[in-house]
């Protein structure tokens, strides 16, 4: 559990024809016991172009509807939280109106 600090940021390159979303995002959360962690996640969005449309206007859309996945990757300092680099992860996006859900898992 950790924050996500000021000063990422996030890139979407929206492909021309199929209304596709390549995602670029590079931020740094602070774990609960202080550790920071860099984060490089990269991804797609896809879906049907009307499920698109309401998300580029900022309505509210079911996640259901619409493929949001990312391979987030981590850089932090040996210790306690090391294992992250040694592992690979890949987390379902949901995007809110007001802000991005992402729930990581872990590749075993």
């Amino acid at each position: 559990n950790g924050i996500v600090l000021p000063g990422g940021a996030d890139w979407q390159s929206l492909r021309v024809g199929d209304g596709n979303t390549q995602v670029y995002a590079r931020y740094t959360l602070r774990h609960e016991d202080g550790t920071l962690v860099s984060v490089v996640n990269i991804g797609v969005r896809r879906g049907p172009a009307e499920v698109l449309a309401k998300l580029a206007a900022g309505e509210h859309v079911d996640p259901s509807l619409y493929y949001f996945r990312a391979s987030p990757q981590f850089d932090v300092q040996p210790g306690p939280h090391g294992w992250l680099m040694e592992n690979t992860f890949v987390c379902v996006g949901k995007r809110w109106p007001q802000s991005v859900e992402l729930d990581i898992y872990q590749v075993l």
